[in-house]
């Protein structure tokens, strides 16, 4: 796999556990029961606490499962831990890649504006030829 796939796939799966937190917090916010601030009589919980505690240890494994796997994901991408020597040196190459990229393909964009003022030429003489 590549590193802009293993980066694309990592990205996918943090938007996955953000999903997954917001989630859990939200349904433990709206499942809450309810709590006296200043001594005032309480509502009856709307949800029973064992419901609340096997909704969240499923969450709760979601969120895991999720982050170990955006763990792996991350693992698998090259270390970045090198100079600043070693980064420009890269950059050089890549950089003479591009150089060399880029006179290929004037080359090859060139010789095909020329294949297609042939054919354009050939097309024109037949259509003169066909036509009067």
């Amino acid at each position: 796999m590549s590193h802009t796939d293993v980066v694309t796939e990592a990205q996918q799966q943090l938007l996955v556990l953000c999903s997954h937190f917001f989630a859990t917090v939200g349904s433990l916010q709206r499942d809450a029961p309810p709590l006296s601030v200043k001594g005032e009589a309480l509502l009856a919980a709307v949800t029973t606490p064992s419901a609340i505690n096997e909704q969240t240890r499923t969450m709760a494994q979601q969120v895991i499962e999720a982050s170990t796997r955006l763990e792996k994901l991350l693992l698998e991408l090259p270390d970045t831990l090198q100079t600043e020597e070693q980064c420009l040196d890269r950059l050089e190459v890549l950089q003479q890649q591009h150089t060399q990229a880029g006179v290929e393909l004037a080359a090859a964009l060139q010789e095909a504006q020329m294949s297609l003022a042939e054919v354009q030429d050939c097309f024109a003489g037949l259509a003169d030829v066909l036509l009067l």
